[in-house]
């Protein structure tokens, strides 16, 4: 059973170990060598120290994704501090409410990202100095202009510029110890405000070796590629998984299809995270000749998609895939065996985590029933450790002591799990419950699909009908009544949509996750097509 071990306490044996062993690599960037990296971990952490910041300080960081903005992560977490990392896409009441919400005193912001930060004071008012609690510094990174300093100043902000951290010596600290704070993570509030996710070393530590087989993601000859944001989980633990492993990491500060296989080859890595819709991005793209000439290894998906196996043949990698969420850490994962895969299989729950499918008074359902999935682990701090200052919020996801993760499962008697739906999104109708997430699977099976959303509206006779609004990939001409051909063709009677709506573009958090309550609230539109009246027209003519 392995023990965790915090991330700052791992960069300090690499640099004492490896000392000139890269450690991360930028695209269009730096590279840096563990001692390197170490150095700058501790200038920011002497920077920040000098500002005053301490133990149990919340600092939000506003940062692309970069070297530096780790750095300034491992520089709070050396102070005992908790980093609070800003989705750069926030902006206005969203940006507002997490500011506020967190108590920080402190930001370290970008200085790509300040017109966000001015904004706070059209967006709440000219108070702006009390709307936003605590925070009466900001520390921009790079050139503060003029404009800024004097849109925030008046509201007793004080703003400071730096370029370059100065140097600071390389400490004997004492590491944060696994029920320490890592970091708060925000949800992306697709229910209502977004809740800050309390995340422990302990908890960090068990998601990063729950993100792939050990054989491949934590090795000296691992090259993780992390296109991946730092204010989400997806970009903490490349870093994480490459110091375990002795390997490295390479940035790019967004996943861009036309030059992942460039990057791949050019950095030679070895293993990446790949979410579905990037995944059916790179599978999309014409097939070379030299398709299995790459040196990845391993991928993960997350989730699978329906042309996995396609995937792993044409391109010779292994393929893996992890069911997660910011409170929990990589419990179900598949493919680390590399035998056949089943897409709609997410995987087998892993060792020291219990986990059981429940009905709606927590009542364990037999094999092969659809139900809620509740998890605990037979270690502590492996789970996030609540929801800031939401007390009542944490019990009820922890009620009877198993968190409640809102997603409908099923379990067969192999122990394979299958993931059906979030709770608030199963449409029933005329008696049958459907899983929102298989009717959109076999609608992104059509090359024509872009993105698609299947939503519940209301309906007097059926209980609810399926509305599914698609976007369309560039260049095509696909119809309603082709789309609903298709589906005909491939889905069960019942869960065929019997309303299609093409849309330019699917509303997202700043996340990235399609906002299907606003999906439901639009309802049927003046622009929807209507199955049903299509054949009554058809019909009639």
């Amino acid at each position: 059973m392995e023990q965790p071990i915090s991330l700052p306490e791992q960069i300090a044996l690499r640099a004492r170990e490896t000392p000139d062993r890269t450690a991360i690599r930028e695209v269009d960037g730096y590279d840096y060598t563990c001692a390197q990296f170490w150095q700058l971990c501790n200038d920011w952490a002497g920077y920040l120290r000098g500002l005053g910041v301490g133990r149990g300080d919340t600092v939000l960081v506003l940062q692309p994704t970069s070297a530096q903005a780790l750095a300034i992560w491992m520089g709070l977490a050396l102070l005992d501090a908790v980093e609070v990392p800003l989705n750069t896409q926030l902006r206005g009441s969203l940006l507002a409410h997490v500011v506020r919400d967190s108590g920080a005193k402190l930001a370290v912001v970008g200085d790509r990202y300040l017109d966000a930060v001015a904004d706070l004071g059209a967006d709440l008012g000219a108070d702006l100095g009390a709307d936003l609690g605590r925070l009466d510094r900001i520390v921009v990174t790079g050139t503060a202009s003029p404009a800024f300093t004097h849109a925030v100043a008046p509201h007793g902000v004080d703003v400071r510029a730096v370029d370059r951290v100065p140097h600071a010596p390389v400490r004997t600290w004492d590491f944060p110890r696994e029920w320490d704070l890592a970091c708060l993570l925000y949800t992306s509030g697709t229910t209502g405000p977004a809740k800050g996710v309390m995340v422990s070393w302990g908890q960090l530590f068990e998601t990063t070796i729950g993100t792939g087989p050990e054989r491949t993601l934590r090795q000296p000859w691992t090259v993780f590629y992390s296109p991946y944001p730092t204010f989400h989980i997806s970009g903490k633990t490349p870093l994480y998984a490459a110091m375990l492993g002795g390997g490295s990491v390479v940035l790019r500060e967004r996943f861009d299809t036309a030059a992942f296989w460039s990057d791949v080859r050019a950095y030679s890595c070895t293993f990446t995270l790949l979410i579905a819709t990037t995944a059916n991005f790179v599978l999309r793209q014409p097939p070379r000749p030299d398709d299995q000439d790459n040196p990845l290894v391993g991928v993960l998906f997350s989730p699978w998609i329906q042309g996995v196996e396609e995937f792993r043949t044409r391109f010779g990698v292994e393929a893996y895939s992890v069911y997660n969420m910011t409170e929990i850490s990589c419990p179900i994962v598949g493919g680390w065996d590399n035998g056949p895969i089943d897409p709609t299989v997410c995987g087998t729950a892993r060792p020291g985590f219990d986990l059981r499918i429940v009905d709606e008074h927590d009542r364990e359902v037999p094999a092969g029933t659809p139900g809620e999935l509740v998890i605990r682990t037979d270690r502590p701090w492996r789970l996030m450790s609540g929801y800031w200052g939401l007390d009542a919020a944490t019990a009820t996801a922890w009620r009877n002591q198993w968190f409640h993760t809102g997603d409908v499962f099923s379990v067969d008697e192999q122990g394979r799990y299958r993931y059906l739906d979030r709770n608030k999104d199963s449409i029933r109708r005329r008696g049958e419950n459907i899983s929102s997430t298989e009717v959109e699977a076999q609608a992104l099976a059509h090359p024509a699909v872009e993105m698609a959303a299947a939503v519940a509206v209301p309906d007097p006779i059926s209980e609810q009908e399926v509305k599914l609004v698609v976007t369309r990939a560039a260049d095509t001409t696909l119809t309603e009544e082709e789309l609903h051909s298709f589906l005909s063709a491939r889905l069960p009677r019942f869960m065929v949509p019997r309303y299609v709506e093409f849309a330019t573009a699917l509303p997202r958090t700043p996340t990235a996750k399609i906002r299907k309550t606003e999906l439901r609230a639009q309802g049927v539109t003046p622009s929807t097509w209507d199955s049903q009246a299509a054949r009554r027209t058809a019909g009639a003519t």
